[in-house]
């Protein structure tokens, strides 16, 4: 009988050979691992200095069964052969401002240096953020121009490559000349000199202030993309790569998990799932996938069973590009009516129900209302019996609700209220691990909790902007907990915020602390259609909600009326084309199922983002007043066309009034002169009132918003109205004193 071949053999799995011999079977550890075959342990090759990584030069780190090797800043190379390698500026030779006379033309060499060098990588010219040359530097060869924009020429040697700007524009602002290293990306090699464009006639490049160090990084615009992160350096700065993406000629490019077959007969438990299908398969197909994101299986349940076209399984591909274990659905057999009446004994079969229902919501699409309430039952029959739930039945869990919310089936069922109830039921009964803390984020759903003891201070969450996530969804990596303040558009650790949420300390004692993220991707959320506001409120102008929600609990309440001068503080982004100065900080409203802004305001707004506070905790939101289109202006209300029709009436007669004064004598001598001299500058008075009526509703003054007209416009309009307004009045006031003084 061959053991191995039937599976029946106890050498450890994934870690051990088994080798068939007669009438028993031999067992022997993976390369990598040490033991008898049956018990397998990792060997750490770095701690014992196994590695062949290069000395002092390069990081090792310990994998499972393996170990990797990385070089260090300055280093290029695959970590057991690493070559230091550079970028320096040759002309103008050192790292600052310079002036250069508008119409002229700059000149900037920059030198590669390095020692031996065989392996070729990229080089980037980039003009502010508009890439000018991309060239591939070989050693011995010199520099290949693989690209070129028309505003530049470029000539090369076998280590210098020059870059001449033969037009600068016509502008004074500061335009900064980087040298991005593509191969060198992760190394601190990104020189950066400033251009500015002189007032005078300065023809040549003349240094200036070169000792003042701006943190680029934190300028109002950030000045990498969404798939880098920023690194500022003394007069400089560098973007590379976030992790999750590799650098390539082409900028920072996704990492992918390949695709991947898992054999039924890696497990008993796989084999049943395979069997239940009733397809005849004999492995699970999971599709390629981008990291940091999670996947279904390709393989489904065959028509025969209750659970057609349902997944297998999920997997997550991991943010460095690797694959993570298997959540398996437990039977095709089984179908979600079963799932919810399940008896759950053990904390194992908690998982593996958690772990169904999260696959046998994964079809969204296909979800009704009767389904969504099973759903919520059974999510009620995982988390009523237990205490305490383990981290993984926790995950599975928050993705089932984050299939939940994408489903279209929401809106009509109205239940948002229950699944939001039972995302905090889960965050007050999920084990937290040694840190103190558990995070788990799904394509719709982030949920992090901290202990109140895990920290001393205010507790922050913080969502890095990650590249496609409205596509996409969440990255697993985009979301931590700190006790830094931060707002949406800044940037921590060399990453943009996204959004954020702080908690004070005041609110939190020593409680269980959990915020959690609801949006990006199709989610059903209500928005507009459920709001209630104070009376003032301009119901019409409110119609969009930010498509991210943040929230948080302490120990599953929605705490009201915090101690005084304690506030919760959330920053959102703004979508394109709204205005945020004239929007909304809101909260769900579990009791009601809408909007409310009780507790709440605005409490700083710019272009991109704005900031709410609020005194109390729950489901936080804003609602944004859209701004319109700016090639479809509002149509003119009637009010608007008579203003207009008739000031300019008034006007046409008033010049008349003031030309026959100026142009008949007769009005200007006798007794009539006092009377006339007082009509004429009534006339006057209300003509300049009629004309600044008539400009301010000219459209880019009556809609300045529309336009972002600068307000001193208006102010500007204001003042002369005012004058005018009371000129008339003076003067009106003068003709009943003549005609009193007339009569009487």
């Amino acid at each position: 009988m061959d053991e191995c071949s039937l599976a029946i053999d106890n050498c450890t799995e994934n870690a051990a050979t088994c080798a068939n011999t007669d009438g028993s079977y031999m067992c022997a550890c993976h390369n990598g691992y040490s033991g008898d075959g049956v018990t397998c342990e990792d060997i750490d090759e770095c701690s014992l200095a196994m590695d062949n990584c290069t000395e002092n030069v390069a990081i090792c780190t310990n994998t499972v069964g393996s170990y990797i090797c990385a070089c260090k800043d300055g280093y290029i190379g695959n970590g057991v052969t690493c070559e230091a390698c550079s970028w320096t500026f040759t002309q103008p030779g050192a790292v600052g401002e310079y002036l250069i006379a508008n119409g002229e033309s700059a000149t900037f060499t920059v030198r590669v240096a390095g020692e031996n060098l065989t392996t070729g990588y990229p080089l980037t010219w980039k003009y502010n953020d508009d890439w000018l040359a991309i060239l591939w530097y070989s050693p011995g060869a010199g520099f290949e121009e693989l690209r070129s924009n028309s505003r530049v020429t470029t000539s090369s040697g076998l280590i210098d490559h020059s870059l001449i700007i033969s037009s600068v524009g016509e502008s004074d602002d500061g335009a900064k000349i980087t040298v991005v290293s593509g191969g060198c990306s992760s190394n601190a090699v990104s020189p950066t000199i400033t251009l500015r464009i002189a007032s005078d006639d300065t023809t040549s490049i003349v240094p200036t202030t070169a000792d003042v160090d701006v943190d680029e990084c934190n300028l109002y615009t950030f000045p990498c993309s969404d798939s880098e992160m920023c690194v500022n350096t003394i007069g400089a700065y560098y973007c590379e790569c976030i992790n999750g993406y590799s650098a390539s000629v082409d900028g920072c490019i996704p990492l992918m998990c390949p695709t991947v077959d898992v054999p039924c007969n890696q497990q008993d438990a796989l084999i049943s799932l395979c069997d239940s299908a009733m397809n005849a398969i004999i492995s699970v197909t999971f599709p390629s996938s981008r990291a940091g994101y999670t996947v279904t299986s390709v393989t489904k349940c065959s028509s025969d069973t209750p659970n057609v076209n349902t997944p297998l399984g999920s997997r997550m591909c991991q943010p460095d590009g690797t694959w993570g274990s298997v959540t398996w659905l437990g039977s095709c057999a089984t179908a979600l009516t079963d799932v919810a009446t399940e008896a759950i004994e053990t904390e194992e079969q908690r998982e593996q129900v958690a772990a169904s229902l999260q696959i046998l919501t994964s079809n969204i699409e296909q979800l009704t209302v009767n389904d969504l309430s099973v759903t919520s039952e059974a999510i009620t029959n995982i988390t009523s019996s237990a205490s305490s739930i383990s981290a993984t039945t926790a995950t599975s869990v928050i993705s089932t609700i984050s299939n939940i919310l994408e489903s279209p089936a929401l809106t009509s069922s109205n239940r948002t209220s229950t699944f939001l109830a039972q995302l905090d039921t889960v965050a007050s009964l999920v084990e937290l691990q040694s840190s103190q803390q558990f995070k788990a984020v799904s394509n719709n759903v982030a949920l992090l909790v901290t202990s109140g003891n895990a920290s001393d201070g205010d507790v922050t969450m913080i969502m890095v902007v990650r590249p496609d996530t409205a596509a996409h969804g969440f990255r697993s990596d985009q979301f931590t907990l700190s006790n830094t303040s931060a707002s949406s558009g800044t940037v921590v650790d060399g990453q943009r915020v996204q959004a954020s949420i702080n908690v004070p300390r005041e609110a939190i004692g020593a409680s269980k602390l959990s915020v959690n993220a609801i949006g990006n991707r199709d989610n059903q959320f209500p928005t507009s259609h459920n709001v209630i506001l104070p009376p003032n409120a301009d119901q019409e102008d409110i119609v969009s909600l930010t498509t991210l929600i943040i929230s948080a609990t302490i120990d599953n309440e929605s705490l009201f009326n915090f101690p005084p001068g304690a506030v919760v503080q959330y920053s959102l982004p703004a979508s394109h084309g709204s205005a945020p100065q004239d929007s909304k900080c809101v909260f769900w409203n579990e009791s009601t199922d809408s909007w409310s802004d009780k507790g709440c305001r605005l409490a700083g707004s710019t272009v991109n983002a704005l900031t709410c506070s609020c005194d109390h905790l729950t489901n936080f939101a804003a609602l944004l007043r859209p701004r319109p289109d700016a090639e479809d202006p509002p149509e003119p209300t009637p009010l608007d066309i008579v203003t207009i029709v008739g000031c300019s009436l008034s006007t046409f007669a008033l010049l008349i009034l003031v030309m026959l004064f100026l142009c008949v004598p007769k009005t200007r001598s006798g007794r009539k002169f006092q009377g006339s001299f007082l009509l004429l500058n009534l006339s006057i008075a209300l003509l300049g009132l009629n004309l600044t009526i008539l400009i301010s509703e000219m459209p880019f003054i009556a809609y300045a918003d529309h336009y972002d007209a600068i307000s001193t416009s208006c102010q500007t309009l204001a003042v002369f109205l005012h004058i005018f307004l009371l000129a008339s009045c003076a003067w009106m006031n003068c003709e009943g004193v003549m005609l009193f003084l007339a009569v009487v």
